[in-house]
């Protein structure tokens, strides 16, 4: 029996390559046909995949509806009750409006250090509606990372949707100042928490409006590099990642030739290095 006396169990899976359109990013699913389960005492828990949890998609991932930045009440109880598939928020460490003193993992996007919805609130709402949605939350900073993967840990027995787990884990374009999260560590505790979630790993971009600048700058140029591919799969490598991956690649920066001739090195590397533990 392993940690938290929680067995993962993690069957073979079929790589494929699907592009999932949303706002501004392009996210490249590299594993998209996935079968494992936990063994959490008696009871086995299965995390579906997207194409299985949404069959009216009929595997086409680029009609799934995304709900982004869902990090209020407000916005979760109006996701559950819309159209959306897939319930996407930012996991902060902050504090609750009312509640000031305590620090604990909170919907927010940095810089903003408060909110009406904890972490536990996101869940426990999300996992208890009768419109199920899956959930993807993006780890801002590393201090969050494992208190909220505990947090997600303890209600493993209500996760019946699909589970993705987000983070910018290399430095990226267009030499990007945003602080990524420490890759090793992330990958570590992802892999020993929740080893049959889909991991979703990237880069810190700089795109858009630069407002650290002055006068203003917008950034509409630039690519994906070798180099930054070539960290990337050596960060997924050294950890021994062996659950599905997706990549979140931001549109703006995707269409160049190097861009591409880059994502598609990553994604082969990646297929290379899936197909050796199978």
């Amino acid at each position: 029996m392993s940690r938290c006396q929680c067995l993962s169990v993690t069957f073979v899976f079929l790589p494929s390559i699907v592009l999932l359109n949303t706002i501004g990013w392009t996210m490249v699913l590299f594993s998209a046909q996935v079968k494992s389960a936990y063994i959490y005492g008696n009871d086995a828990i299965s995390i579906p995949s997207v194409a299985k949890f949404f069959p009216q998609i009929q595997s086409d991932l680029s009609r799934v509806k995304w709900g982004h930045g869902v990090n209020s009440r407000g916005q979760l109880f109006q996701s559950l009750q819309g159209n959306d598939m897939m319930i996407e928020a930012d996991v902060s460490m902050g504090t609750i409006t009312g509640r000031e003193g305590k620090f604990l993992p909170i919907m927010a996007h940095p810089p903003f250090k408060t909110s009406d919805l904890s972490l536990e609130e996101f869940l426990d709402i999300a996992l208890s509606s009768r419109s199920p949605k899956g959930i993807k939350l993006d780890f801002k900073e590393m201090e969050a990372v494992e208190v909220s993967l505990m947090i997600i840990k303890s209600r493993a027995n209500k996760i019946r949707v699909p589970l993705w787990i987000n983070g910018d884990i290399i430095q990226g374009p267009v030499n990007a100042t945003t602080k990524p999260l420490d890759a090793r560590r992330f990958l570590n505790l992802t892999k020993r928490y929740f080893p049959d979630a889909v991991l979703s790993v990237g880069w810190t971009t700089r795109y858009g409006p630069d407002i650290s600048s002055w006068p203003l700058q917008i950034i509409n140029e630039g690519s994906y590099t070798m180099d930054h591919m070539i960290q990337l799969r050596d960060a997924l490598k050294a950890a021994q990642i062996r659950q599905p991956v997706t990549f979140p690649i931001r549109a703006g920066l995707s269409t160049t030739p190097e861009s591409q001739r880059s994502i598609l090195w990553l994604l082969e590397q990646v297929r290379t290095v899936l197909a050796t533990s199978l």
